[in-house]
């Protein structure tokens, strides 16, 4: 996880910062082969149980769980890892390249395992700009046999507190456009509808105008 506070401004201007894969291991409580829950559930197949849901969309500072594998043990080797959390609190951020906390990517694990959750970006800047993208993508499940019967994980969540920033918000196909900086909160998306993650979420509050805004978003 990442916590950084200026005074000044924070510039982020073709590179990243990326804590996807740095969140919680699965659920213990969860069954099997399911998506990793943050502020929705995981993705879940016939018969079984995803793990709590959690988080707080406003005010977030927590990390996405990841999912699970068939196994009764709960370790790196049988469960991937949700997104971890970024905190910052700048007077300025001018953002051109990638904040992302996305799911761990799982696409050459040994295991059939759930996809893992988006983790938390929480960011409260007098003004930002840019034209880059904020990520809290939940992960596909994944499976060794290349079936679909995997849970994906759940979104994760989204806070931005501003006082300057162009409006209105806007949405294209793939997310929603604060200014020019894109956001994306899916849930994960495999090839099965029925076991897609639940949407994450992204809360904008104006402290200027003292009005606020929170989207649930889902894979279009």
């Amino acid at each position: 996880s990442l916590q950084l506070e200026v005074q000044g401004r924070i510039e982020v201007l073709s590179g990243e910062i990326d804590v996807s894969g740095k969140g919680f291991l699965a659920d213990g409580l969860a069954s099997g082969l399911t998506g990793g829950s943050h502020i929705g559930y995981g993705g879940v197949t016939p018969g079984t149980v995803a793990g709590i849901a959690y988080g707080n969309f406003k005010t977030p500072v927590t990390s996405g769980r990841g999912g699970r594998s068939s196994s009764v043990f709960v370790d790196e080797s049988n469960s991937s890892r949700g997104g971890g959390t970024i905190v910052l609190k700048a007077d300025e951020l001018v953002l051109n390249g990638y904040i992302w906390s996305t799911g761990q990517s799982i696409d050459s694990f040994p295991v059939s395992v759930g996809g893992g959750a988006g983790g938390t970006i929480a960011i409260d800047a007098r003004k930002i700009s840019g034209t880059g993208s904020i990520n809290v993508m939940g992960t596909a499940g994944y499976s060794v046999t290349n079936d679909n019967n995997i849970g994906d994980g759940s979104g994760g969540i989204v806070s931005i507190k501003y006082q300057e920033v162009p409006e209105p918000t806007t949405y294209d196909n793939y997310g929603y456009v604060l200014s020019d900086i894109q956001i994306i909160a899916w849930g994960g998306h495999s090839g099965s509808r029925n076991y897609r993650g639940a949407n994450g979420t992204i809360y904008l509050e104006n402290k200027t105008t003292e009005k606020s805004k929170l989207y649930v978003q889902g894979y279009p």
